[in-house]
């Protein structure tokens, strides 16, 4: 007797689950766009969030189709329908702030402060590093150009970001040593 309760409890669920997933799913095919989630920081990505902090990320997906529990965007790239946000199909990606730049507490506004500051040196810069040279170059090649002070104290100042952080802001991929070019 218990087995069968058991077995009609596990039904029954399944079956709400099965009804949530096509509501998912027919919602994002109304909609045909949506967002995906931020990465979480944190340890194993339950780290701590900001309430006012977005949560999804600000690139658009085309829905090309729904399978059960799952949403394929224009690319073949496969997101499970209960964490995506269905979205408008119209809507347009937003410039976001990267995520490590304000995970140790910094501001978003503050963040979109510091790129407006920078912005009118990106050209320069992009020329300057093409395929790929050094941080200190960069470094050099930043002050030679005027670079605005960024924060109360400088671009490397307590509450000012560094050189590698203000080319991370830019969309520049700093690793090792070595700025290159985003992607």
């Amino acid at each position: 007797m218990l087995q069968f309760v058991t077995q009609r409890e596990a039904a029954e669920e399944r079956a709400e689950n099965n009804a949530l997933a096509e509501q998912r799913g027919e919602k994002l095919l109304k909609n045909d766009a949506f967002r995906v989630p931020e990465a979480r920081l944190g340890k194993h990505g339950q780290g701590k969030e900001r309430g006012f902090k977005q949560k999804f990320s600000g690139q658009v997906h085309q829905v090309a189709e729904v399978d059960g529990t799952m949403v394929v965007d224009e690319k073949g790239q496969r997101f499970r329908t209960r964490f995506v946000l269905p979205v408008p199909a119209d809507s347009t990606a937003v410039t976001t702030v990267p995520k490590r730049l304000t995970a140790k507490g910094g501001s978003d506004v503050l963040e979109k402060r510091r790129l407006a500051q920078l912005e009118p040196f990106r050209a320069e810069l992009t020329e300057f590093v093409g395929e790929g040279v050094s941080l200190k170059a960069t470094a050099a090649k930043m002050r030679d150009l005027g670079m605005p002070v960024i924060g109360s104290k400088g671009l490397r100042g307590r509450s000012g970001i560094s050189f590698k952080a203000a080319l991370e802001l830019l969309g520049f991929r700093v690793e090792a040593g070595r700025v290159g070019p985003a992607g």
